[in-house]
């Protein structure tokens, strides 16, 4: 049986670092409300990856335990979080802080997976984890002298890092007991879902208003044409990123 992937993996992460290095770009660029943003990136990866898992995976899904699905909704909530608190963070600081604090997730994925997990942690870890936590203590302070915004955007985004480590947690948990599709499925599923309902319980456009000029930055302002482009290709990334996975 020949059990070579059918992308080569090294392929595959270059491609996933490249497009994954334009996310905080594309939010900055949209003039969409950051619900609507990550409602619309979810729902088109939803949307790109779920006739491939019920084609193909619909069995699967079919004999995953009402556990597993829960768990898989639960990632699926962390992770419409983690993409709200991060976009909405890109309003009040430079993309720079921003992606620096969201990628402290590291640090809150070792420190979940020794809570949770009873995983020990090496010491070399530790002294990673404390040097980026030092890392974010600066920035905050840094941020919060020249603008109080600033700062919240600063602690928007140590919130989304924490919401995508649950994420990460909960998807390792499942992964080892279903299929990447079938996990997609219920994780990106439920996402969609969440955000969509609340983005019509926020009263949220979803769609610019013809002859309105856009609004950068507003909660839940007009946005421009241009944003859909930029979801979709949002979308797009993730999409591939989750097919990287399943091929890498």
């Amino acid at each position: 049986m020949n059990n070579r992937p059918i992308v080569n993996p090294y392929l595959a992460v270059l491609v996933g670092v490249f497009v994954v290095s334009f996310s905080a770009l594309f939010v900055r660029l949209s003039s969409a409300p950051p619900l609507i943003i990550a409602t619309y990136r979810l729902l088109f990866t939803f949307l790109l990856l779920a006739p491939y898992s019920l084609i193909r995976y619909g069995a699967d899904l079919a004999a995953l335990s009402r556990r597993q699905k829960l768990l898989a909704a639960a990632s699926g909530i962390c992770l419409a979080l983690h993409l709200v608190t991060w976009f909405t963070s890109l309003r009040y600081t430079s993309v720079a802080s921003s992606v620096v604090l969201v990628t402290t997730q590291p640090l809150f994925v070792v420190l979940g997976s020794w809570i949770f997990f009873r995983e020990r942690v090496s010491r070399l870890a530790l002294f990673g984890g404390a040097l980026a936590l030092c890392g974010s203590f600066i920035i905050g302070a840094s941020d919060f002298q020249m603008d109080p915004r600033a700062f919240l955007g600063d602690l928007l985004a140590l919130a989304a890092a924490i919401f995508v480590s649950g994420y990460l947690l909960l998807g390792r948990r499942l992964r080892g007991s279903m299929s990447l599709p079938a996990y997609t499925f219920f994780t990106y599923g439920s996402s969609a879902l969440l955000l969509v309902l609340a983005a019509l319980a926020t009263n949220t456009p979803f769609a610019p208003s013809p002859g309105v000029a856009p609004v950068f930055g507003s909660g839940g302002g007009l946005h421009h044409c241009r944003s859909y482009p930029l979801q979709l290709g949002a979308g797009v990334r993730s999409g591939l990123g989750g097919l990287r996975q399943r091929f890498g």
